[in-house]
């Protein structure tokens, strides 16, 4: 362990350099971030923040900020995040104000505003929304050059059916784990007592030094952190911006050279997919494909009387294992080998299971994609022997420009004829499924495989603690589940109670209309009966003498 805010020596900050290269080289260079890989090795600054950030983790402080680059490196890789750009989301998504970036705090740190009352779990793929905070962390790395920035949690409004622990727990481990010193202030702002116990659960995640940043406010204490001018007016300011979607500024007429670099590599498309052609072959292996170019004048070759437009690798399955995160990924490279301009587009028997990143592009003579697939949300925690029953398809359809925009890229595929079309299996990395899960084959591959040295009984506690993460987080939606239930039979009980009243409200004014209509009628009869009696006659009294 290290002191808190310390920078590292000249010393400290060789011997990081030296061990991340050692391990760069130990990895392939095709598993990690060349562009972030590229910044360790020149920006001092970058370094320092990782030093910084693991000064409070177990172990020598030199070797917790490597390994935490290391990490960084890969996982940057896995999910492309410096790929990412906001083409790659809906305007439904860029227009729904759940989150966004606007004004700054006390300290000039940039806010970035999660709005949990505007967020209503599976409205939106969990995947898209886990890119789109990623894609805002970047982009603010961009625009801020590394710098700090807040996080604020905006919870006026909000209840137990907006709080997605799934992707509260996504982003602190965003910047808990690949991010470093990312963070000024958290601000909780408003928050309902409903949520006090999810918040509970939050700060469990957090590191000490993280938790000594939550800040809760209200209108009347949030002058503290936030100027006035820097509040929106429903915050108790002066600003009365209201949302729109902002598109990333360009400094000096163009973003950082990597980014660039990385956005030339491949462009990510939307999903679509086409109706499937009766013509199916079977991918070639990467092995037989390449001895078949070998020798033949340089063109491509015919699989089964169909020419082979595309190659695969691997070529005839996709092989899925565990990631860091505890979720279930494979890989799929896709590389022109004709001599025209290839669309293609991904599909798969199981669309529910699966989310394929990109699932349609364009690639030019040559050029070749890395195509992501994630085992979505819950089904990684079923049975894996499952995946082995499931099926991909690629279609490849010729096009004339590659200059093409996504919907018509989206028309090209949906109208053209496929030109090739390629199945792929579904296999779980081990090739072996026993009793109690799957099991890696030679070296520890399968759910159980290594990830930065860690060994098979690392990589079972790691997958131990992500089944009881995802119990804690099914209890939570439960609890939501419950209390959303509840409030709406509070409002019917509501309903019926209001409808009572006014029932007994209308009785007991007909009844007192009636009733003095009643005794109305009395008073009318009794005064009439008076004044029917006839008058009794007085006879005077006869005198004894006269009798």
């Amino acid at each position: 362990m290290g002191v808190e805010g310390a920078d590292p020596s000249d010393q400290e900050m060789k011997e990081i350099r030296t061990i991340v290269a050692n391990k760069a080289d130990e990895v392939g260079l095709d598993e990690v971030d060349t562009a972030c890989l590229q910044r360790i090795k020149t920006d001092d600054a970058y370094i320092s923040k990782f030093f910084k950030h693991t000064f409070d983790h177990p172990g020598p402080q030199v070797e917790s900020a490597a390994k935490m680059i290391m990490n960084t490196l890969k996982w940057r890789k896995e999910f492309g995040a410096g790929l990412i750009t906001e083409a790659d989301f809906p305007p439904s998504m860029l227009e729904k104000a759940s989150l966004f970036s606007h004004n700054r705090d006390k300290d000039g740190k940039k806010l970035l505003i999660f709005s949990v009352g505007k967020h209503f779990k599976g409205m939106e793929k969990m995947e898209d929304m886990k890119k789109f905070f990623v894609y805002f962390l970047e982009r603010l790395n961009r625009e801020e050059r590394g710098d700090q920035i807040t996080v604020m949690f905006d919870c006026k409004g909000a209840g137990l059916k907006n709080m997605d622990m799934e992707f509260v727990q996504f982003l602190i481990g965003c910047m808990k784990e690949y991010y470093p010193d990312p963070l000024n202030y958290i601000l909780v702002f408003e928050m309902p007592w409903v949520l006090n116990a999810a918040f509970k659960i939050i700060k469990a995640w957090l590191p000490p030094a993280a938790v000594k940043k939550i800040k809760f406010l209200t209108k009347s204490n949030m002058g503290e952190y936030v100027t006035e001018e820097n509040r929106l007016e429903e915050w108790g300011g002066s600003d009365p911006w209201q949302y729109q979607w902002e598109h990333e500024g360009v400094e000096n007429g163009s973003k950082e050279v990597a980014f660039e670099d990385a956005r030339d590599e491949i462009r990510k498309k939307t999903v679509t997919f086409a109706n499937p052609s009766p013509a199916m072959v079977q991918s070639a292996s990467q092995d037989s494909l390449g001895s078949a170019l070998s020798q033949s004048s340089g063109g491509p070759t015919t699989n089964g009387g169909q020419l082979d437009i595309l190659r695969l690798s691997p070529g005839q399955e996709v092989v899925f294992s565990a990631t860091p995160a505890g979720d279930l990924a494979g890989k799929i490279q896709i590389q022109n080998i004709s001599t025209k301009i290839v669309g293609y587009k991904i599909k798969t028997t199981s669309p529910e299971k699966y989310r394929v990143r990109p699932s349609t592009g364009s690639l030019s003579p040559g050029l070749a994609a890395t195509v992501e697939i994630h085992v979505s949300g819950g089904q990684a925690t079923t049975v894996p022997s499952s995946l082995v029953r499931d099926k991909f398809l690629i279609t490849a359809v010729f096009l004339e420009s590659s200059e093409l925009g996504q919907q018509q890229l989206a028309d090209a595929l949906k109208t053209s004829k496929p030109d090739g079309q390629y199945r792929l299996r579904c296999q779980l990395a081990g090739s072996q499924v026993e009793q109690g899960g799957v099991v890696g084959g030679a070296g520890g591959g399968g759910l159980l495989s290594q990830y930065g040295g860690q060994g098979v009984g690392a990589g079972q506690g790691e997958h131990d603690s992500t089944r009881q993460v995802a119990s804690i987080l099914k209890k939570v939606n439960q609890l939501a589940n419950k209390q959303e239930e509840l409030a709406t039979q509070l409002k019917l009980c509501l309903h019926i109670e209001l409808v009572l009243v006014g029932l007994v409200i209308i009785l007991l004014v007909t009844l007192l209309f009636y009733t003095n209509t009643d005794c109305t009628r009395l008073v009318e009869g009794v005064t009439s009966s008076s004044a029917e009696v006839p008058a009794v006659e007085v006879i005077p009294e006869v005198g004894k003498a006269e009798l």
